[in-house]
C-alpha cells in the first residue's frame, strides 16, 4: 500500500513543476515511506526545502482525509520561504479552503479533502491540540529537541486506508482495518555533532535509532 501511494496517477488537470529525478537524494528522501522519521539536510540550493514541500504535498494527496503541520521557528520565515515553496508546489485546482491568517488550508474533496496546518514555534498554540499524520519541520536547526519531540508526541491520527473502490483496507490475518503510517520530517542545515538532528538521525551517533533516516 505505501509502493502503491507514491504511484497514484493524477487526473491530467495538474503536474508538479519539480523533475523528481533531478536530484537522486531528494528523490530518495520524498518517495521514503518507510522511515517514521527523515531528515534531509545540506547547504544551499540542494532542494531541500522544495523536497520537504513536496513530501508534504503527496503525504496529504496520496493518503485521503490526512491531516499535516508545517512549521518553522519564525512565523515571518516561514511564510515567506517555507510557505512560499508551498504554494509553488501544490496545484492550485486542489485547495478548496485556504487561510493564511489562521495558518490552516484544505483540500477540494475531489482531491482527498486532507487539511495542512502551519505556524511557528514561538506560538505553542498552534500544535497543542492537534492529532497529526505528519509533520514537516523546516529549517529544524533552528529548533530545540524538546520542540521537535513535542510535535513527534502528536503523530497521533488513526486514519483508516480505503482502497481505489472506496473499501476499508483490512489485516489479511486479524480482519482489523488498516491505518495510514505517521511521519514526522525535518529540513535542515547541518550544525555538527553536539545537534540533536546529528544525535538522532546520523547512523554514527550512539542515540541513533532505526526508524530515523537521514539524507544528505
Amino acid at each position: 500500500m505505501r509502493a502503491e501511494a507514491l504511484e497514484r496517477q493524477n487526473d491530467g488537470t495538474w503536474e508538479l513543476p519539480i523533475d523528481l529525478n533531478a536530484l537522486p537524494v531528494q528523490t530518495e528522501f520524498i518517495k521514503d515511506l518507510t522511515h517514521r522519521f527523515q531528515a534531509y539536510g545540506g547547504g544551499l540550493g540542494n532542494g531541500k526545502t522544495t523536497g520537504g514541500a513536496v513530501k508534504a504535498f503527496l503525504l496529504s494527496y496520496c493518503f485521503p482525509g490526512n491531516r499535516g503541520w508545517i512549521g518553522r521557528w519564525d512565523g515571518k520565515e516561514l511564510r515567506q520561504t517555507t510557505m512560499s515553496e508551498v504554494w509553488n508546489i501544490i496545484p492550485e485546482i486542489f485547495i478548496g479552503k485556504r487561510n493564511d491568517q489562521q495558518g490552516y488550508m484544505k483540500f477540494k474533496p475531489q482531491y482527498g479533502g486532507s487539511e495542512i496546518f502551519y505556524g511557528d514555534f514561538k506560538d505553542a498554540r498552534s500544535l497543542r491540540s492537534l492529532n497529526l499524520g505528519w509533520f514537516w519541520v523546516d529549517q529544524a536547526e533552528e529548533i530545540d529537541r524538546e520542540r521537535w519531540e513535542h510535535a513527534g508526541s502528536r503523530l497521533r491520527l488513526k486514519l483508516i486506508l480505503h482502497d481505489s473502490n472506496g473499501k476499508v483496507i483490512r489485516n489479511a490475518t486479524t480482519g482489523k482495518p488498516v491505518y495510514a503510517p505517521t511521519y514526522g520530517f525535518a529540513t535542515f542545515n547541518p550544525e555538527g555533532t553536539d545537534s540533536y538532528l546529528w544525535q538522532l538521525f546520523h547512523p554514527d551517533s550512539p542515540s541513533h535509532l532505526s526508524e530515523y533516516k537521514l539524507y544528505e
